[in-house]
């Protein structure tokens, strides 16, 4: 059943910035409250760290330190090299989650609201992140008890970059989920492919040479690389600084075509409505 349009609508309205702010703030408080009233979602933020660090304490065990640096490019432990690429596919992850956001708040009418569009997915996305960066805290704190590392700036600042690319990423599920529909369970199934081709857990360099291209296009690879080169001293699959640049132009691309997709899509969905179909 369809939606009258002039129930449907998401008309672009001129917000003031204070009035954005205020309306984008409550987003991300409102989703966080969302995802954190269950106890069961409370309980797999520190459960899922805690699996991973297991798991590499066992396996690595089985792994010599001489066929792991063959492919890591460096000498590493399995378990430190898990815990990095799970805290980074945690933050990568997160945009994939905005997409499965939109779809149940579509279904419960929520998105039906003369608050814009951009403002809305925006919080949606923000919030999405900032859950996948609180869980990615749990894990370095875990990565810092059980090793020596020391903290690293330049980390610091792949992170944010990264963070950004995530971000435009989350805009650009977020859109399709509006445009589409029904698509939030894809792209779910897509994120915990994406943890195979991004390095996260089986490093670039042991991936067959036809599934690579498809690595090179995610900006979680590209950050990755760079945190773990810096964090954990191993060779990037390119010079440093072109890594660097590559990231901050993947986030930009990210960005910029989210948010014009987005618009897009705003506009579109002025004029159709959105179905409850569902």
């Amino acid at each position: 059943m369809s939606i009258p349009q002039s129930q449907s609508a998401m008309p672009d309205t001129q917000y003031g910035i204070g009035a954005m702010t205020k309306s984008l703030l409550s987003v991300i408080r409102y989703s966080l409250r969302v995802y954190y009233r269950y106890p069961a979602n409370i309980l797999m933020t520190i459960a899922i760290p805690l699996v991973f660090v297991i798991v590499g304490s066992v396996f690595s065990k089985l792994t010599s330190e001489e066929q792991f640096a063959e492919f890591t490019g460096g000498g590493t432990s399995l378990l430190v090299y898990l815990l990095v690429g799970l805290a980074v596919w945690l933050l990568s992850n997160a945009s994939n989650g905005v997409a499965g956001a939109v779809e149940t708040e579509i279904s419960w009418g929520k998105l039906r609201t003369p608050t814009p569009a951009i403002v809305v997915i925006s919080g949606m996305a923000l919030a999405s992140i900032l859950h996948g960066l609180v869980i990615s805290v749990v894990v370095v704190t875990l990565l810092f008890l059980v090793t020596r590392l020391t903290f690293s700036f330049q980390a610091v600042i792949c992170v944010c970059l990264g963070l950004a690319a995530f971000y435009g990423v989350g805009l650009i599920l977020a859109s399709l989920a509006l445009r589409f529909r029904r698509i939030g369970g894809l792209i779910t199934s897509l994120g915990f492919v994406e943890q195979f081709f991004c390095g996260a857990f089986i490093p670039v360099r042991a991936l067959p040479i036809f599934i690579r291209p498809f690595s090179y296009i995610l900006p979680s690879t590209w950050v990755l690389d760079s945190i773990r080169a810096t964090l954990l001293g191993l060779d990037t699959i390119l010079d440093p600084r072109v890594e660097m640049y590559l990231i901050v132009a993947m986030a930009a691309a990210a960005n910029i075509t989210g948010f014009l997709l987005l618009r897009a899509t705003e506009r579109r969905i002025s004029i159709l409505g959105l179905s409850e179909d569902y």
